[in-house]
């Protein structure tokens, strides 16, 4: 129970770490571009492996770069019978605003870039398109970070 415990405040923490990254599309201080991945999914999704999988690679594709990858497991496959012991209710809500503010439905695997484009999250050539165009043309917000930690923001 207690490791439970541990994961879910793992997971609280990351998606701390995806609303505090929500600055999509920047660049930082050092001028580096930032992209931000969202994948949803849920171990009773029979077509998600294939988006997590894809996930792993894109992180080994972007290691030097300020690409972040999140997984969010939704709850929503829970009352077909199949329990997701990641999931968590926070992650469909956060799913669903972004269906309502991108016009599109809630379904996984989904993946969201930068906040703006929702598409199949096995989809790798989309993916990997969004990711290099994100990289390559920051929009002109300036986020100030640094690798090592936490940084005030410069004024």
């Amino acid at each position: 129970m207690r490791r439970h415990g541990l994961l879910h405040s793992f997971l609280q923490a990351l998606c701390f770490a995806a609303i505090l990254a929500c600055a999509v599309g920047t660049s930082n201080a050092d001028g580096r571009s930032t992209v931000v991945v969202e994948l949803f999914t849920s171990e009773g999704c029979s077509s998600c492996p294939p988006a997590e999988k894809l996930v792993s690679k894109l992180a080994d594709d972007h290691a030097a770069d300020a690409v972040y990858l999140l997984a969010f497991h939704v709850d929503y496959w829970n009352r077909l019978g199949w329990l997701d012991r990641f999931s968590e209710a926070a992650f469909s809500s956060r799913q669903r605003r972004y269906a309502r503010a991108l016009g599109e439905r809630v379904y996984t695997p989904q993946m969201i870039v930068d906040g703006k484009t929702a598409f199949v999250g096995s989809r790798g050539a989309r993916a990997r398109e969004l990711i290099d165009g994100g990289l390559r043309n920051p929009d002109k917000t300036s986020v100030p970070s640094r690798r090592d930690g936490w940084d005030a923001p410069r004024t």
